[in-house]
């Protein structure tokens, strides 16, 4: 066998590993994919399953809560209650008028609503019976939060001041609960 030919048969031999080398190397990579493919999906798949534990889990305590609380179970019936605090669909400052009524409470000691008037700057007391008697229960706040306890006491956040104070009806200062060091 001459140099040449021996030369040509090492790169025919050298091309045909090369082939080889890079069928399994292309195996190899989509043997690979198909393994992270495969714990991708595992994953997915666990995610799932524990989401709709959650789920479960969150449902059948909500259904608990409703229906152990008397409040809200399956054969309970809502009796539809309207009344109308404000009238037409203009904003306003009158009596009658709210401008971004942002929270509302209901005082069942007094039988009223208890409406914060954000643009306003009022928290207004409108009478659960009598449509008509309405007032201005505190001013120059801009109340975004309301709630009451039941000792009556109305607790109300002021965007501007940052701070949440305590009042009873008519208390113009009430008592510094959280907050109030400005931002």
């Amino acid at each position: 066998m001459t140099d040449n030919e021996h030369h040509q048969k090492l790169i025919e031999q050298i091309d045909e590993i090369e082939n080889h080398r890079n069928l399994f190397q292309k195996k190899f990579i989509q043997h690979k994919q198909n393994l992270e493919e495969h714990s991708l999906i595992k994953q997915i798949n666990q995610w799932e399953h524990d989401s709709i534990i959650k789920t479960k889990q969150t449902t059948e305590g909500l259904n608990n809560f409703n229906g152990g609380s008397g409040a809200g179970g399956s054969n309970t019936k809502w009796k539809e209650f309207r009344i109308n605090i404000a009238e037409g669909n203009e904003l306003g400052k009158e009596m009658n008028q709210l401008n971004y009524p942002i929270n509302m409470i209901i005082n069942k000691e007094n039988d009223c609503f208890i409406i914060s008037d954000y643009q306003n700057k009022r928290i207004m007391q409108c009478s659960r019976q009598n449509n008509e008697n309405r007032q201005t229960i505190m001013s120059n706040i801009n109340c975004y939060g309301l709630a009451i306890d039941k000792y009556g006491f109305i607790y109300v956040s002021d965007y501007e001041k940052h701070e949440v104070r305590k009042f009873k009806i008519r208390d113009q200062n009430g008592k510094l609960v959280a907050g109030g060091n400005e931002k």
